[in-house]
């Protein structure tokens, strides 16, 4: 077995005789609970010698709210044991007779590597053994708690060193503890990957960009915007996302994730202020802004309350946004508000070339060989049948000119205010 540094000392200052129930395999149990001083006790198997004759465990207590997040999926294994009281545990060697040889005092950041449980050592329930008996022995039903997805993600992200985004589904129709509708999940996670390769496209080539639609001619920057999920849990429905190639930025020692995951946020956090959001805009894409609003808008149709969560463990940098239909609702209110329209008169001659009674639409042909198409103003409408394609005619036409966000190209409405026929 390890050698293991802490502190040796003669006995253990807790008896396991308060047995609870069996956690984790029944045959050979790797998880054990009993109960001191009315709090939780964890016997954890670690190690074993050659023989099997001797098997060390990490015994430690920790609170009953901290029992039953890790039991409803809130917290992992290795989160549990980060919970423990004091800060400490102890390393205990048992044989075959139940006899306790060694006690050591460990901190559970000094344990070895393969003592510690896994980062997605998550429970599951048909995997419990008494499980229910557990929860009945600390009342555990009784207590509120609430899930630590952030924390969760904390965890993982210093364990895989990556930057990791997690989008936590908690209210919605066919959302639930552990599932989710496949239509809404793919739908969402659509909306959500759009808007992440929007923005990095942006954080590549520029705000300033014109779409990137060929995959063949600018494959390199599809491959470095793309994502994958690598885990999912209950609690609601969480899902966990990391890039899937990380490239470091030599000069400025940051990864291209990381800038790419902050823009989003810079995204988030300027559209959702009114009074920021005019400032902000010409430093984002209409491309990143329209996919902002595909993914606002499947928040508002399905009512999702969805939290993004994100955390960066070179330097622990952490952010969290929930959003909502309401908040939603917001946000995109505060990108309409930015829309600007413009109108302008000028007079044409030239002569039609399409001419609908019924819908007032036209199409006219200046005499400088450019088209224009439009609707006639419904106080000149009655004119239309008196009109044809051989005559010329002079036109006075108002144009407006509505820019929106999320649009790349301004949207042109033409309306003829005035038609007279003219001899050249």
């Amino acid at each position: 077995m390890i050698n293991v540094n802490g502190l040796n000392i003669d006995y253990l200052p807790m008896k396991l005789d308060d047995f609870i129930g069996i956690l984790l395999h029944h045959e050979y149990p790797v998880m054990t609970i009993y109960r001191h001083n009315g709090l939780p006790l964890i016997r954890y198997w670690v190690d074993c010698n050659d023989d099997d004759s001797v098997n060390r465990y990490f015994v430690y207590t920790v609170r009953p709210v901290s029992l039953k997040r890790y039991l409803n999926g809130g917290i992992g294994l290795l989160g549990l044991l980060n919970c423990l009281n004091d800060g400490f545990g102890y390393l205990i060697d048992i044989d075959n007779t139940n006899v306790i040889h060694n006690v050591t005092i460990v901190s559970p950041i000094n344990l070895p590597d393969t003592y510690k449980p896994r980062y997605d050592s998550i429970f599951e329930l048909n995997n419990g053994v008494d499980t229910e008996q557990i929860f009945k022995a600390f009342d555990l039903d009784s207590i509120e708690e609430k899930i630590d997805t952030v924390g969760l993600l904390s965890e993982i992200s210093k364990d895989k060193n990556i930057e990791i985004i997690n989008l936590h589904l908690t209210k919605g129709e066919g959302i639930g503890y552990g599932k989710i509708n496949t239509k809404l999940l793919g739908e969402t996670l659509i909306a959500f990957d759009n808007l992440y390769r929007e923005v990095a496209f942006d954080e590549m080539k520029g705000s300033n960009r014109g779409e990137v639609t060929d995959k063949k001619d600018n494959k390199d920057y599809f491959v470095r915007s793309s994502t994958e999920i690598f885990m999912n849990k209950a609690a609601s429905y969480s899902i966990f996302i990391k890039p899937s190639i990380t490239q470091l930025d030599m000069f400025e020692n940051v990864t291209e994730s990381s800038k790419i995951a902050k823009r989003i946020l810079e995204l988030i956090n300027n559209t959702s202020d009114k009074d920021l959001i005019g400032d902000y805009y010409p430093q984002i894409s209409d491309f990143a802004v329209k996919s902002y609003q595909e993914f606002l808008k499947e928040i508002i149709s399905k009512d999702i309350n969805l939290s993004l969560n994100w955390f960066n463990p070179q330097n622990n940098e952490t952010y969290s946004k929930d959003f909502s239909l309401t908040i939603a609702n917001q946000i995109n209110d505060n990108i309409n508000s930015i829309n600007t329209d413009f109108e302008e008169k000028f007079n044409l001659k030239g002569k039609f070339t399409a001419l609908n009674c019924d819908t007032r639409y036209f199409t006219f042909k200046s005499h400088d060989d450019e088209s224009y198409k439009g609707y006639f103003d419904t106080l000149i409408k009655d004119s239309m049948p008196l009109l044809n394609f051989t005559t010329l005619y002079e036109i006075i036409v108002n144009r407006t000119i509505k820019k929106e966000a999320g649009r790349s190209e301004p949207k042109i409405s033409d309306i003829i205010l005035s038609c007279q026929e003219v001899s050249s």
